[in-house]
């Protein structure tokens, strides 16, 4: 599943992608990702959901800081490379 939305990501005309380390090995929660990417549009996958992280704010209907990121991507705009 993983593959297939990376796969989305880079093949989408309008936006460049750079996927980020996390998963597995590289695991951080929710919470110190948004510190530590405070800048920036994020597409974040955690245990069975998505969501989007804009300048460290998560952009999502559910709570949950201690969700553990299992896939990260960071979305630049034409023009913004």
């Amino acid at each position: 599943m993983v593959e297939d939305i990376e796969k989305a990501l880079v093949g989408c005309k309008k936006a460049k992608v750079k996927i980020g380390p996390y998963g597995t090995t590289e695991r951080i929660n929710l919470r110190k990702f948004c510190e530590k990417h405070n800048k920036g549009r994020y597409y974040i996958l955690v245990r069975g959901h998505a969501l989007c992280v804009k300048d460290g704010v998560v952009h999502d209907y559910k709570d949950g800081p201690r969700r553990f990121v299992t896939f990260a991507a960071r979305v630049y705009l034409e023009g913004e490379i």
